[in-house]
C-alpha cells in the first residue's frame, strides 16, 4: 500500500477491530453485519434505493447463510 497520511486512521481503526475478533475473517463479517442490523435505520442509501430496515437485514442474513 502507498503511504497515505489522511487514510492512515482508517488502516488503524480497520486494523484494531480485526485484531478486536482474533483476524478471523469469519467472525469480522459476522461484526459489521452485527453493525448493519443494529444501525439499519442510521444507513445512508444511494438516491433511489431506499431499502427498509426489513430489506437491509434480510439481505445481512442472506449473506451470513451465502457468503460470497
Amino acid at each position: 500500500m502507498k503511504p497515505d497520511p489522511g487514510i492512515e486512521p482508517v488502516r488503524e481503526v480497520r486494523k484494531a477491530v480485526s485484531r478486536s475478533v482474533g483476524n478471523d475473517p469469519a467472525r469480522l463479517v459476522a461484526y459489521y453485519i452485527e453493525l448493519q442490523e443494529r444501525f439499519a435505520g442510521r444507513l445512508q442509501h444511494a438516491a433511489g434505493e431506499g431499502a427498509t430496515e426489513e430489506e437491509v437485514a434480510a439481505g445481512a442474513a442472506s449473506v451470513a447463510r451465502d457468503p460470497p
